[in-house]
């Protein structure tokens, strides 16, 4: 028995080995140019390129997507230095959508690397018999960057609920981004992520007129309620020159 327990315990060790040299890539002497390879895909200020780049690369989530599979399958495709698209529709495809980033960017931690995240709002067209009508959706464009540095203290702080008026948010986004001052939006369950996230299209709208454009990147966060510890998520709303 002590035989196949050890034996067991060498084929859990080899599979964890396996699993951390898939994710994170190979170790020792190849990972020196490794960095390299992957510091030369990080964008740099304003991130984004032209909306109609070739090598854009279509990722869809939905409601019922598994939000570490999703991670996986965006950490993937943002190693190789080209942006990832993602459009959605109704807010528990949203705060799916968001969880995945926000753990794709625990696995990117080990590149040293984060995201830069552009959302609008898009138009998807109907069927051509015209029997489907045109429908609103949220499109978000992710980046390979630097890890954002920003001080804390100085973003304005402002919690989200799913009965908050998306337009209102957005106004005091747009108003804090023009003052020089990031923002953070903390939203607890899938209707406030959709309100935040809606709150950010509308932001940048605001923002078109200006020099400035403005991206999130999310993380999660513990909230301390009456009924215990929830996971919730913040948005933190950076501003950038434009080009």
């Amino acid at each position: 028995d002590r035989d196949w327990d050890r034996d067991r315990d060498r084929d859990w060790d080899d599979r964890d080995r396996r699993r951390d040299r898939d994710r994170d890539g190979p170790r020792g002497p190849d990972r020196r140019r490794t960095d390299r390879e992957m510091e030369a895909r990080l964008r740099v200020p304003p991130y984004r390129a032209d909306e109609n780049e070739a090598k854009l690369q279509e990722l869809k989530v939905a409601a019922t997507s598994d939000a570490k599979a999703v991670a996986g399958a965006v950490t993937l495709r943002l190693r190789t230095g080209n942006p990832v698209r993602i459009t959605v529709m109704g807010p528990s495809s949203i705060n799916q959508m968001v969880k995945a980033m926000a753990v794709a960017r625990t696995y990117l931690e080990e590149d040293r690397a984060d995201v830069a995240v552009y959302t609008q709002f898009v138009h998807l067209r109907g069927s051509e018999d015209e029997a489907e009508p045109e429908r609103s959706a949220l499109q978000s464009t992710l980046y390979l960057t630097y890890q954002h540095k920003y001080d804390e203290n100085e973003a304005t702080e402002y919690k989200v609920a799913a009965t908050t008026n998306p337009k209102s948010t957005a106004g005091a986004i747009a108003n804090g981004i023009r003052s020089g001052k990031p923002c953070k939006l903390e939203a607890l369950g899938p209707q406030a992520v959709g309100q935040a996230i809606k709150a950010i299209a509308i932001g940048r709208a605001n923002l078109e007129q200006d020099d400035t454009d403005i991206f999130f990147v999310p993380q999660f966060r513990t909230m301390i309620l009456s009924n215990g510890r929830r996971s919730a998520l913040e948005l933190l709303v950076l501003p950038v020159a434009k080009k």
